[in-house]
Parts: structure tokens; sequence; C-alpha cells
């Protein structure tokens, strides 16, 4: 019954959490829509009044906005979980492949006897 109720506040925690970074995406979109608006009225004078480092700034806000918009639509099915890295008190690091891209992939395994607190502050990934 501790170790339900546990679970529950824990749970209700990391959703709190989801919906934080949901809402902080959201507004990233918001920034990158206004930044897009801005690209495009750039875009739209002379691409020769521009200098190499406006182009660049340009390309980047471009490329920005595509990974956020790809970050959006992806689930966990992308990942591919490849061999075990490394081994710790509480967990496991494997190689895996995320989009094409290698990344590492961690498995947090929590003790029983920890604490929620404990366990939420382990579990925060930034």
């Amino acid at each position: 019954s501790v170790l339900l109720k546990e679970q529950l506040v824990t749970n209700k925690l990391l959703q709190e959490e989801k919906v934080s970074r949901e809402a902080l995406l959201g507004r990233q979109f918001d920034l990158i829509a206004c930044l897009e608006e801005t690209t495009k009225r750039i875009k739209m004078r002379s691409k020769s009044k521009l200098t190499p480092g406006q182009l660049n700034t340009l390309d980047r806000i471009d490329e920005a906005r595509a990974a956020i918009s790809d970050v959006r639509h992806g689930n966990e099915e992308d990942i591919n979980i490849q061999e075990l890295l490394a081994e710790g008190s509480f967990g496991k690091v494997y190689r895996g492949q995320w989009r094409g891209t290698d990344v590492a992939v961690k498995v947090i395994m929590l003790p029983k006897n920890m604490s929620g607190r404990e366990k939420r502050e382990k579990m925060v990934v930034w």
C-alpha cells in the first residue's frame, strides 16, 4: 500500500513534468514560427545584400525548425538498442540508434528501498 501510494505520487510528478516539457516545446515552436516569419521577410530581400553570417543564421533557423518538428512526431519505436556499454549502481547504458544517429540509451534501475523523492531525482533527465 505504501509502495502503491509512492508510485502514484511519482506518476503524478512525472505527468506534471511531461506537461511542463510539452509547454516548453510549444513555446519553442512559437519562437521558431516567429523567427520563420522574420526569415521569410529577410529572404524576400535580395540575397546579395545579406552577409555570409546572416545567410548562415537563416540556414541554422531552418535546421532548428526541422529538428524540433521532427522530435514532436517521434516515438520510442525509433530507438534501436544495441550492445551494453556500461553498468552502474542505478542503471545500464547501451549503444543505440535513433533515426540513424548513434546515441546512448540509459535504462534506470532503482532500488525498492529508495524513497520516492530519491527516485524522482535519479530519473530527471536534463
